[in-house]
């Protein structure tokens, strides 16, 4: 019996939770209230998001131990994972009832107040959790988003830094970590973990994506252009790493391919105003005017408070002597923005040369 509960033990650290299941099914034809097995089985159920199923294996493990709050906190999280909170919630505050002090239960009551819009309520009871147990790192991980709801950055980055003491290989706990470093303007620390990030999991285009826009703050262009064409090869249908790298491209002068990753950022996502702002200034850069105009025109009709695509209009309308237009155009701008001085200096510039 002590073998076959074994072999299930290495069978779910391996994922293999319908073999689990297989097994400790047949170790509780023999023993019936063989609680690890009940245990593993509803972990393998929960694993397979049969939660359904897995609360009937929870509910033998209450009637042997009616009191255990681990497995009445995970009748909760059964719950929570299909979206019923209520229920979740009422299962987490029963556990409360035996332990006042039990740290789980605490926790899931304060990621709910998250999920509600209620970070004060969320730190007070994850604050609660952390005092019965300082090293539970669920309870970290969110109270540094708690934190950062209600602005409080610094306090936000040293609980994820605790939480990686704890679990130094959380994907999770580096990327949100990164999150908070650039609210911080502390760009260079936030490339440190954006790269551990990459270097723990390198296979997900979101972190390449990730590390390529901070490397663009922090004006590292080469180095971001790697990781952005990265990941379009692993994943050459996103927007955003093809509308960053014509940015970079852009900002090269290398005109051809930043209007080739623009077009391609508009093929995959054609209502971003911006990427048609940004293909009418590489088209401008070109000397294309009249498609420069439409493109920023396209801009205007997406986002019609896009005061830089109105400037930007009224630029190549005076270049091509259309001054009555690019007043237009630039009022817009100013209607938009009436404290910006650039364009009030271009509206007296395009009335001179239409005086």
């Amino acid at each position: 019996m002590d073998d076959k509960l074994a072999e299930a033990k290495l069978l779910f650290s391996e994922n293999n939770f319908d073999e689990v299941i297989k097994i400790c099914n047949q170790i509780l034809c023999k023993k019936n209230d063989s609680i690890e097995s009940l245990k593993l089985i509803y972990l393998s159920l929960f694993s397979l998001n049969k939660f359904y199923q897995a609360r009937s294996y929870l509910n033998k493990c209450l009637e042997i131990e009616p009191d255990n709050c681990d497995f009445i906190k995970d009748l909760g999280k059964s719950y929570q994972a299909e979206g019923d909170m209520n229920k979740a919630r009422d299962y987490y505050k029963k556990a409360l009832l035996i332990d006042d002090s039990y740290a789980p239960a605490l926790t899931n009551l304060g990621i709910l107040s998250l999920l509600s819009g209620k970070p004060n309520e969320s730190l007070s009871l994850l604050k609660q959790a952390l005092r019965s147990d300082p090293f539970l790192y669920p309870a970290l991980l969110n109270i540094a988003t708690a934190y950062s709801a209600i602005g409080n950055h610094s306090e936000a980055e040293n609980c994820l830094l605790k939480a990686l003491e704890i679990r130094p290989n959380s994907i999770d706990a580096h990327t949100n970590l990164v999150v908070i470093l650039k609210r911080l303007d502390k760009l260079e620390d936030a490339e440190f973990y954006a790269r551990k990030v990459i270097s723990l999991k390198n296979d997900k285009p979101e972190y390449h994506i990730n590390l390529g826009s901070l490397l663009i703050d922090l004006r590292k262009f080469d180095d971001a252009e790697i990781y952005l064409n990265k990941a379009i090869d692993l994943d050459s249908n996103l927007f955003m790493p093809h509308y960053l790298l014509a940015s970079i491209l852009f900002a090269q002068e290398r005109l051809d391919e930043a209007e080739f990753h623009c077009k391609q950022s508009i093929k995959l996502h054609p209502n971003q105003s911006k990427s048609y702002l940004l293909l009418g200034s590489i088209q401008s850069a070109s000397n294309h005017i009249d498609t420069a105009e439409v493109s920023f025109k396209k801009a205007i009709v997406l986002d019609p408070k896009s005061s830089n695509s109105y400037f930007n209009l009224s630029k190549i309308l005076s270049k091509k002597s259309d001054y009555s237009g690019a007043v237009m155009a630039i009022k817009k701008a100013i209607l938009n923005e009436p404290d910006n001085h650039i364009y009030q200096s271009e509206l007296t510039r395009i009335e001179f040369l239409n005086s």
